[in-house]
C-alpha cells in the first residue's frame, strides 16, 4: 500500500489551518482534502459506485438516524441479555463479535459480519466513531457465483460484478486530522478537517473559512446510534431498544436508492426502483462533474436491529424503587406481597396484615 505525502521543498505549508502540522519532521503532512472530495474518481467515490447499497439498504434523505426506517436491514435480537445475533426480517443475519452488552450502553465500539440468506458472508465492518470505521464488501463475480443470465432469484440482478474490498477511516486523538485507507491495496491518505471547516484561525490569528467548506457533506463518515430501550410501569408501554449503523458515501451517477436483499445473488441494480418508493439520488446525472459543486450523499444503512424492551420495574425480578419486596409492595407497583414477604405496613400485603416475625416485618 502506498502513501501519497506532499512535502513542499522548504517545509512551507501555505494552506489555512495546516500550520499545526508544520515542521521538517517524518510525520506525514495533511494532503489535499478539497481536491480528493471533489474528485469523482477518488477511491471513496469509486468504492461507492462499485458496492452501491450491496449488503445494506439505501436510505432516502434526510432521515433522522434515531427514527427507524423499516427495510431489508431491519431485524431483531432474540433476547436483551444475548446481543450477538440480529436476525434480519428479509433473511440473513448481523453477527456481533464480541456481543453487545446491554449494561454498558451506549457501545463505544462494535464489530460485525453481515451474512445472507444462505449464511454466506456478504461483508463485515467495525465502528469506533464518526471518523473511525471500516467496511469490507466481499467480491462478487457474476459468472463464478452463478448469477448468470439464467439466474432469476431476488427482485433484480446485479448490474455488474462487485470488486469490493475494505475502505477504512481512522482518527486518533488529534481530532483535526483523519486517515483514509483505500480498498484492495490502494493509496492511503492523511487529511486535515480544517479544510472543510466554516471558520478556522488563519496565520494572522483571524477567523476565516477553510479552503472548501462546501465539500463538508462529502466527508467519509459513519453514523451509529443506539438505545437500551425505556421501561414503563405498564409493560405494554415499554419501548424497545435498538442499534443502527449508516455510512455516508458520495452520491455518484452509478448509485441509486434501490435497496438490496441478502440473497445468494443480491439485487443491487442501479436502475431499479425500490418498493419503498425511493429514487436515485438527486443530481446523480450531474455527478460526473466536480462533486463539491452539488454535494449529495448516498446513505446506506447496514443494520437496524431491535432489542426487546426492558421489563417493567414491577416485573424485573429485582427489589427497586419503593418496593418492600421483589416486585411487590410500596406505592409504585400494583402487586401486593404474599405471606412471608417483607412489608412496611398492612397496605403492602395481600392479606392486609403486616406484623413482626423474628424481629422482621413480614406479611402474614
Amino acid at each position: 500500500m502506498s502513501r501519497r505525502v506532499l512535502i513542499p521543498a522548504a517545509c512551507v505549508i501555505p494552506t489555512i489551518g495546516i500550520a499545526l502540522f508544520a515542521g521538517c519532521s517524518a510525520e506525514p503532512l495533511p494532503q489535499d482534502l478539497c481536491h480528493w472530495l471533489d474528485d469523482p474518481n477518488s477511491c471513496y467515490a469509486t468504492f461507492s459506485a462499485d458496492v452501491k447499497a450491496h449488503c445494506g439498504t439505501a436510505i432516502a434523505q434526510p432521515v433522522d438516524a434515531n427514527v427507524e426506517v423499516l427495510n431489508e436491514t431491519s431485524g431483531a435480537f432474540g433476547a436483551r441479555d444475548t446481543l450477538d445475533i440480529c436476525v434480519l426480517n428479509a433473511g440473513g443475519t448481523i453477527i456481533f463479535d464480541p456481543p453487545l452488552d446491554i449494561t454498558t450502553f451506549p457501545p463505544t465500539s462494535v464489530a460485525f459480519t453481515i451474512t445472507d440468506q444462505q449464511g454466506v458472508s456478504c461483508g463485515s465492518g467495525s465502528y469506533g466513531g464518526e471518523f473511525n470505521y471500516s467496511l469490507t464488501v466481499e467480491k462478487i463475480d457474476l459468472k463464478e457465483d452463478g448469477c448468470d443470465d439464467n439466474w432469476t432469484g431476488g427482485e433484480a440482478k446485479l448490474a455488474d460484478d462487485i470488486t469490493g474490498g475494505t475502505f477504512a477511516v481512522t482518527q486518533g486523538e488529534d481530532r483535526a486530522a483523519f486517515d483514509v485507507s483505500c480498498p484492495n491495496g490502494g493509496d492511503s491518505f492523511r487529511f486535515s478537517t480544517y479544510n472543510v471547516s466554516d471558520a478556522v484561525v488563519n496565520d494572522s490569528g483571524d477567523l476565516a473559512p477553510g479552503a472548501c467548506p462546501s465539500c463538508a457533506p462529502l466527508l467519509p463518515r459513519a453514523e451509529f446510534v443506539s438505545s437500551p430501550g425505556v421501561a414503563s410501569l405498564v409493560s405494554a408501554n415499554s419501548k424497545a431498544g435498538y442499534v443502527r449503523l449508516r455510512v455516508y458515501y458520495p452520491a455518484t451517477s452509478e448509485t441509486s436508492a434501490a435497496p438490496t436483499t441478502l440473497t445468494d445473488c443480491p439485487s443491487a441494480s442501479a436502475t431499479s426502483s425500490s418498493s419503498s418508493g425511493t429514487t436515485p439520488a438527486d443530481g446523480a446525472s450531474d455527478l460526473n462533474k466536480a462533486q463539491c459543486e452539488n454535494p449529495k450523499n448516498f446513505i446506506v444503512e447496514y443494520f437496524s436491529c431491535s432489542i426487546p424492551a426492558p421489563p417493567s420495574p414491577c416485573e424485573d425480578g429485582a427489589k427497586n424503587n419503593d418496593e418492600t419486596d421483589i416486585d411487590c409492595g410500596g406505592s409504585t407497583c400494583a402487586a401486593r406481597c404474599a405471606a412471608g414477604l417483607a412489608c412496611k405496613d398492612a397496605s403492602d400485603c395481600q392479606s392486609g396484615s403486616c406484623a413482626l416475625n423474628a424481629g422482621v416485618k413480614q406479611c402474614s
